[in-house]
């Protein structure tokens, strides 16, 4: 069961990442395709917006070490990712372009995080 759930939580980082990619891919469609198409961005994002909150119950139920991050950076991902809605709707350009800096930190920490569960589950499966 603790082998599955490490799985399942590899899985969901990833599809984190792709999805984060795919977010991306559908603002810049928006931007060069015209304005009809902000639609698919605006809603994509709640079909991902929770996996955060999905990798935390699985590290608990995994009972994964707390020093590893595997906690932590989720719950900080769903804030940044909830911040995203205050950014794109934010009346002041200077605040509202925060709003596609902050998707590149959510980027990156996304993928720090897939690569930190993937190795750290390898390892353990690996007795180290």
């Amino acid at each position: 069961m603790r082998r599955t759930t490490h799985g399942a939580y590899a899985l969901a980082a990833w599809l984190l990442v792709a999805s984060v990619a795919y977010q991306t891919f559908l603002a810049g469609v928006a931007v060069f395709g015209g304005p009809q198409h902000w639609a698919r961005h605006t809603g994509f994002v709640h079909v991902f917006e929770f996996i955060p909150l999905l990798m935390i119950v699985l590290a608990l139920v995994a009972r994964v070490p707390r020093q590893q991050g595997l906690y932590l950076y989720p719950f900080a991902l769903w804030l940044m990712i909830g911040a995203q809605y205050g950014l794109a709707a934010a009346g002041p350009a200077m605040i509202a372009a925060l709003h596609p800096v902050n998707a590149l930190a959510i980027f990156w920490i996304s993928v720090l995080l897939a690569r930190r569960a993937t190795e750290t589950f390898k390892d353990e499966r690996r007795g180290g």
